[in-house]
């Protein structure tokens, strides 16, 4: 019965005294010192609820490391903060380098040769100017290491990658228990690199590396979702901590968050991440929300993770196509001097704007769609494309300057792949940006309870759809 229950949780001994008293008897820590520690916890406890009531909550580091103390809190941080990053550029010595540590491996390892074809592959695209995504990605931890920092990548199948794009650890041919890591060559006592495989458990997992994130500023951890949609397994961590824990708790986090994202006819399952689910809990700068179009661009968002003086939870709608697509490349220029992350990415093509008819903002994947069926149809000069690389907090200053470049005249429109009932469109067009960065026509696939159609025919037809929709192609 419940009154027995009660009486029997009554007697039940404290668990701290049980624990004490084991660590006590196996020698480890003598029952005085427990008590001494555990009252110092509760009088800690106790004077930082009273610096609350006081109204004095941002006094103190929000763990005991000290490399916390430094960071600025979030109080001190402006909006212009959020949306403004800091140059992280590499030198030329630098970038040589670490592709080369990278693409190399050393004399002792055998790769199998599918592996050694692809690294002989990166390195003439190096030479070529044409970066591909694993490279731009790879580079990032490689140098991240070398400024002696640590990193932590999670998730399902990381060690390959999903797409079979990243392959950090790879096999030894010649004795195939043995794993080599390739950002090995980079790491020291300080500066480790962890890959690792997990389980399918996302709410497991992703709670153990928020927590982890929490213990040091300095090290990047990442949880990758095998698909984006599995982050819905993780939802619970997701609202209750990552995306409200500094709000509540003070606590900043520097945790990333890449969710494969984007239509690529395979159903509604592997389809979406749910853009629009993190998008309506953004507020106060919480976090950082990007769908990035280049591997430029995501190599600067994850040095900007460890470059700034806060940290930030960042959400990636990360690609599926983009990461094998012969478009999407980034030149060695890209990387080097004082290039930085870039929020907005105006089109290269139209210098002066002149005699641009139609201004299409996009973000993520749907870009190469737009660049692919434009030049189909051969509206290069009458049709604008823009990327918004970072949609929270969103770049309004910087929209703004883009739109002036165009004549008045223009049309300006969103386009996105998802429903309308989804991805960004809704907060695009949210009460807080009308009056600054105002959308004239909306281009979307059909508002959907589904995230996506289950047919691949259906799939490609609703994409020529959209596409002939927002070129204005009848």
């Amino acid at each position: 019965t419940q009154p027995e229950m009660y009486a029997a949780i009554k007697k039940h001994p404290d668990p701290l005294k049980i624990y004490a008293a084991e660590l006590d008897k196996k020698g480890i820590v003598p029952a005085a010192e427990s008590e001494k520690l555990a009252d110092a916890f509760y009088d800690s406890l106790n004077d930082r609820y009273d610096l609350i009531q006081a109204g004095q909550y941002g006094d103190f580091p929000q763990v005991t490391e000290p490399a916390w103390a430094k960071m600025r809190k979030s109080v001190a941080l402006s909006d212009e903060d959020m949306v403004t990053s800091p140059t992280t550029g590499l030198s030329r010595a630098e970038f040589d380098q670490l592709l080369d540590g990278l693409n190399n491996p050393p004399a002792s390892v055998k790769l199998q040769k599918r592996m050694m074809d692809l690294l002989k592959r990166y390195k003439e695209e190096v030479a070529n100017g044409n970066m591909q995504w694993a490279q731009g990605e790879m580079l990032s931890y490689a140098h991240l290491l070398t400024q002696g920092q640590t990193l932590r990548i999670t998730g399902q199948d990381v060690q390959r990658a999903t797409f079979s794009h990243r392959l950090a650890v790879v096999i030894d041919e010649n004795n195939p228990q043995h794993k080599f890591n390739r950002l090995a060559p980079f790491t020291t006592e300080s500066a480790r690199a962890y890959v690792h495989n997990s389980f399918l458990s996302e709410y497991a997992v992703l709670g153990f590396e928020y927590g982890y994130s929490l213990a040091d500023p300095n090290t990047l951890t990442i949880w990758e979702a095998q698909f984006g949609d599995f982050a819905n397994g993780a939802q619970i961590v997701i609202d209750q901590f990552i995306m409200s824990a500094e709000s509540k708790w003070l606590q900043q986090s520097g945790l990333v968050l890449l969710l494969p994202h984007g239509f690529e006819d395979q159903g509604p399952e592997h389809s979406s991440a749910r853009l629009e689910r993190f998008l309506q809990m953004c507020a106060e700068n919480n976090v950082t929300v990007a769908n990035i179009s280049t591997p430029a661009n995501l190599f600067h968002a994850f040095r900007r993770q460890t470059a700034r003086d806060f940290r930030k939870p960042l959400i990636v709608m990360s690609p599926k196509s983009l990461f094998k697509r012969a478009t999407c490349v980034s030149a060695a220029e890209d990387f080097l001097g004082d290039t930085r992350f870039l929020e907005v990415i105006d089109d290269a093509g139209h210098a002066s704007g002149k005699g641009v008819e139609r201004v299409l903002y996009c973000s993520g994947k749907v870009y190469y769609d737009l660049l692919d069926a434009r030049a189909a149809a051969g509206l290069e000069k009458k049709v604008a494309l823009v990327r918004i690389e970072q949609l929270y907090p969103l770049p309004v200053e910087q929209l703004k300057a883009v739109r002036s470049r165009y004549p008045a005249k223009a049309m300006h429109c969103w386009v996105q792949e998802e429903p309308a009932n989804a991805g960004a469109a809704d907060f695009i067009d949210s009460r807080r940006y009308r009056a600054d960065f105002a959308i004239d026509a909306f281009y979307c696939r059909k508002d959907s309870a589904s995230p996506a159609c289950g047919s691949d025919k259906r799939s490609a037809k609703e994409r020529e759809a959209l596409m002939n929709e927002a070129l204005g192609i009848s």
